[in-house]
């Protein structure tokens, strides 16, 4: 018998262990999991015909549960699937699996995996943050406003920032510069080639000139620049990662291995391995090292092999584990490669990691920033400066908020529907969202849910309907079944859209419409799939620096990718 191996290409691009969170976020994946989109509402009918004449073969448990993982990965949207409609795509994929109902469900609860138990797992109970030692909230307010905010913990929800009195919409809060900040992975290339700061990564539109360049910010022993005289000042680690003849005495550092060890960030695209470098090369190199990384610890925080096996519970020993575990150790071998007489231990590699991907915002940690908790109806806005991000966050009141109100942000974009943002919010932050918010929309959900299923069920000729539509799929699916074609799958595309206009032309049935109406209705469903992609402007996402337009937080999600710029410009 055969046996379909796992592509472990797809895993190495959708799990946090990348926290390679730095795609653009915009581009969201929205097909189910096997390339198609009729599965996750098409017929429950799981018999494939096997177009590549493979032997059946019993699939280990284990082969199914990475299966499942991947299908969840590809979609989220497919963890709510039933038993039944998810065997239907682990068998499309798996054609040659002899897999039933039963069997899947079986290894699902015995793994905790089924989606009753999914949606439960959380972590932030394992989450730890301390005080941060010598912070003080008043010197980033404003000088007109003293002592109107501050911070204070508490043993539900931990730090949080709270107005001390009546602050007016639109009123400046506080501003801050970066506590921490690493040119975009995806901007290497062009840093490297001069197109870019090599601090804080803003292309440098007047390069090819050299009109601004005459002020001393290029690298006296490389082509890489900067685009001010600030962030040649702010970068103290240049010099010392990138050029070994000016290394710092007292730590040795192999700037050959660091050049391997960007190269490596980027080809794997895991932007929290690449600013877990930075943080630990501050920490050996700066001056303020060790008052630098007192601070950092004291960010929110859980390991991230802890924060996978909290997510995906007695997956231990399972191939995805196992996969993530090799990438981890890769990574953490080459950034210890940079620092070979000061190694860095496992603990805190898997530590820092995850204290970064819980607190970052486009590359940057801030101080105060990070103190913010999370509500779905936020009431402050955190916006960056238009000229560079080194100059940091500035963050206004979005309404008025009264004495003792907490201060929120939304650590997801608030034009998400409430299981999507709920859903990242538990796979990212580690917790389910239960605001005003979130509530009534979930009663919505619910309400419209029911209203829908009531009006089905009372529509006797919609019944009939859909049985006809099922009887009618399955005849379809055994004379393209009964002769195959070696080299043909099923087109999936072509059956929904043909579902979609056969289900909207019964509707239009059962309802009085004029003939003429009917005839053009029917002439739009046909060209429903002829037509190509186009985009919709989201509501609220304007590009005026909010961080919460069309761009989500950076090194969060699972299946974030950097795509490089090509430096030809």
């Amino acid at each position: 018998m055969v046996k379909i191996p796992i592509d472990s290409t797809l895993l190495s691009n959708k799990f946090e262990i990348l926290e390679i969170n730095d795609k653009s976020t915009n581009n969201t994946d929205t097909s189910n999991g096997i390339g198609e989109k009729n599965l996750n509402g098409g017929t429950n009918d799981s018999t494939f015909s096997d177009p590549y004449g493979l032997d059946s073969t019993i699939p280990h448990e284990r082969e199914v549960c990475d299966q499942v993982i991947e299908i969840w990965k590809k979609n989220p949207e497919n963890e709510s699937l039933s038993i039944s409609k998810l065997r239907t795509i682990v068998k499309y994929n798996n054609p040659n699996w002899e897999l039933s109902e039963k069997r899947l469900k079986s290894i699902l609860k015995s793994f905790n995996l089924l989606p009753s138990n999914i949606i439960n797992n959380t972590f932030v109970s394992k989450i730890t943050s301390y005080e941060t030692p010598g912070l003080d909230i008043n010197h980033y307010t404003p000088a007109n406003s003293p002592n109107s905010i501050k911070i204070q913990s508490s043993l539900k929800k931990g730090k949080g920032i709270f107005a001390l009195k009546k602050i007016l919409k639109d009123t400046l809060l506080w501003q801050e510069t970066p506590f921490l900040l690493h040119p975009p992975l995806d901007h290497l290339n062009l840093i490297k080639n001069s197109y870019a700061c090599t601090y804080c990564g803003k292309l440098l539109v007047n390069r090819k000139n050299k009109s601004s360049f005459l002020n001393g910010l290029d690298c006296k022993y490389c082509n890489e620049s900067w685009c001010s005289k600030n962030c040649k000042k702010l970068d103290t680690l240049h010099v010392f990662l990138n050029h070994n003849n000016h290394s710092n005495q007292k730590v040795k550092l192999n700037s050959k291995n660091w050049l391997i060890f960007k190269n490596h960030c980027a080809e794997t695209n895991w932007n929290g391995l690449f600013a877990v470098g930075y943080i630990y090369a501050k920490s050996l190199l700066d001056k303020v090292g060790e008052e630098f990384l007192s601070k950092f610890k004291s960010f929110a925080t859980i390991p991230l092999n802890e924060k996978f096996l909290a997510l995906n519970p007695n997956s231990k020993n399972s191939f995805v584990y196992e996969q993530s575990d090799q990438l981890w150790q890769t990574g953490f071998q080459k950034l210890n490669d940079c620092f070979p007489d000061n190694p860095l231990s496992f603990e805190n590699y898997m530590l820092y990691i995850g204290g970064y991907n819980l607190n970052n915002i486009s590359d940057a940690l801030f101080l105060v920033q990070s103190h913010l908790n999370h509500n779905c109806d936020y009431n402050v806005d955190v916006k960056f400066d238009d000229l560079s991000p080194a100059n940091g966050i500035k963050v206004y009141a979005k309404r008025d908020i009264n004495p003792h109100e907490e201060l929120f942000t939304s650590y997801v974009s608030p034009t998400f529907h409430v299981n999507q943002r709920r859903k990242e919010l538990r796979e990212n932050w580690g917790f389910l969202c239960s605001c005003k918010r979130c509530k009534n929309e979930l009663k919505l959900e619910q309400k419209r849910k029911s209203s829908f299923g009531s009006i089905a069920q009372n529509n006797p000729q919609t019944q009939t309907q859909k049985q006809n539509q099922k009887k009618n799929q399955k005849k379809s699916n055994s004379d393209s079944n009964s002769n195959p074609s070696p080299n043909s799958k099923p087109n999936s595309n072509s059956n929904s859209n043909a579902n979609s206009r056969s289900s909207s032309i019964s509707i239009l049935r059962s309802h009085s419409l004029s003939q003429s109406d009917r005839k053009k209705i029917r002439d739009m469903l046909k060209n429903v799939g002829k037509v190509g992609d186009f985009d919709l402007d989201l509501p609220g996402c304007k590009d005026n620096g909010d961080l919460y337009g069309t761009q989500r937080r950076k090194s969060v999600r699972f299946d974030e990718k950097v795509v490089a710029v090509k430096s030809d410009v």
